[in-house]
C-alpha cells in the first residue's frame, strides 16, 4: 500500500507540472546565462581539456541553444517526453565535466550559469544528478505530464480530420512554435555578446607609443603555466621598459583568446604593430612551455 501511495504521489499531475516548470526553469536559466556571454562559455569548455578543441567549441556553441529549446519545451509542455529524455545526455555531459574538474582540483566556478549564479563544481554535480532524477520522474508519467500544456491545448483546438494528417499538423505546429520561441529568446541575448575586451585597448595604447606587446595566456592551476610564470616575471623585470607584458586568463578573456586563435596554455605572442586593416602583426608565437633563453633571443631581435 505504501509503494502505491508513493507512486500515486509521483504521478500526481500537479506534482509533474511543478517538476516540469522547475526542470525547464533550470535549463532556461543556464541557457540565458551562457548565451549572454557565449564566447566565454566556449572558452571555458575548451579549457577543461576533455574534448579536442574543435569538438569543444562545437559543444560550447550548441549546448546553450539545446538547453533553451529543452527548457522551453518542458515549461510550455511541448514534446515533453522527448525533452525529458534529452535531459539525460545533457546532464550526463555535465556530470563528466564536473567530475573531471573535481578530480583535477579546479578552483574556479563551474560556469554552468555563467556569472549569473556562481556555483562550485560539487554543488553543480549534485544539481546535475538531481536533474536526471527529475527527468526520470517525468518519464514515468503518461497523460499526466500533458497537464496544463500547450500541446494539450493545441490538440483540443485542432480541427477534426484524418488522424494521420492531424498528427502531422500537430507536430509541425509544435515544432514551429518551439523554433520561433528559441530564436526570439536566444538571438537578442546572443547578439549582445560582442563587446570588446579592454585588453585590446591596452594593446593598442602600447603599440601607439612604439612598445611591442607580449601576450601571455595562462590557466590557473595549469602545471606548465606555473613553470612558465617565474620566467615571464624575470623577463618583465628585464624588458618591461621596452616591451609591454600583458597576462591573459584563458578562461576569463574568451574574446581575446578567440581573436588571437589561442588553443592551449601556456601560449605567448609577441606583437609588433597593428596594420591598417585592424589585424595585429605577430612577430613570434610560442605554444607550450618555453625556456627563458628562447624568449630572450626573440626579444633581442625584436627591439
Amino acid at each position: 500500500m505504501k509503494s502505491i501511495a508513493i507512486k500515486e504521489f509521483f504521478l500526481n499531475r500537479w506534482f509533474l507540472f511543478m517538476l516540469r516548470l522547475a526542470l525547464g526553469g533550470i535549463l532556461i536559466t543556464a541557457a540565458v546565462a551562457k548565451l549572454s556571454n557565449q564566447s566565454e562559455f566556449i572558452n571555458a569548455v575548451v579549457g577543461y581539456g576533455i574534448l579536442p578543441d574543435t569538438l569543444a567549441r562545437a559543444y560550447g556553441y550548441t549546448l546553450p541553444w539545446a538547453e533553451l529549446a529543452i527548457g522551453l519545451c518542458l515549461v510550455l509542455g511541448l514534446f515533453t517526453r522527448i525533452a525529458s529524455g534529452l535531459v539525460f545526455p545533457v546532464a550526463l555531459s555535465f556530470v563528466i565535466a564536473n567530475s573531471y574538474a573535481i578530480y583535477r582540483q579546479f578552483q574556479d566556478d563551474c560556469g554552468c550559469f555563467g556569472a549569473l549564479v556562481p556555483m562550485s563544481y560539487p554543488v553543480s554535480l549534485t544539481l546535475d544528478v538531481l536533474m536526471m532524477l527529475m527527468a526520470a520522474v517525468l518519464l514515468m508519467g503518461e497523460e499526466q505530464i500533458k497537464f496544463l500544456s500547450v500541446s494539450a491545448l493545441l490538440s483540443r483546438l485542432s480541427l477534426p480530420s484524418m488522424s494521420k494528417r492531424r498528427a502531422v499538423l500537430h507536430t509541425a505546429t509544435e515544432f514551429a512554435l518551439v523554433s520561433v520561441l528559441v530564436l526570439a529568446v536566444g538571438i537578442p541575448l546572443h547578439s549582445g555578446t560582442t563587446a570588446q575586451s579592454p585588453i585590446y585597448a591596452s594593446i593598442d595604447n602600447s603599440l601607439r607609443v612604439g612598445k611591442p606587446v607580449f601576450l601571455y595566456f595562462y590557466i590557473e592551476g595549469c602545471g606548465d603555466c606555473e613553470l612558465q610564470k617565474p620566467i615571464i616575471d624575470t623577463l618583465e623585470h628585464d624588458y618591461g621598459s621596452r616591451i609591454a607584458f600583458v597576462r591573459i586568463d584563458y578562461r576569463a578573456e574568451a574574446d581575446v583568446v578567440l581573436g588571437f586563435d589561442v588553443h592551449s596554455t601556456p601560449n605567448m605572442l609577441l606583437i609588433t604593430d597593428k596594420r591598417s586593416d585592424g589585424e595585429y602583426n605577430v612577430f613570434k608565437r610560442f605554444s607550450g612551455l618555453t625556456d627563458e633563453e628562447t624568449l630572450r633571443y626573440c626579444f633581442d631581435n625584436c627591439i
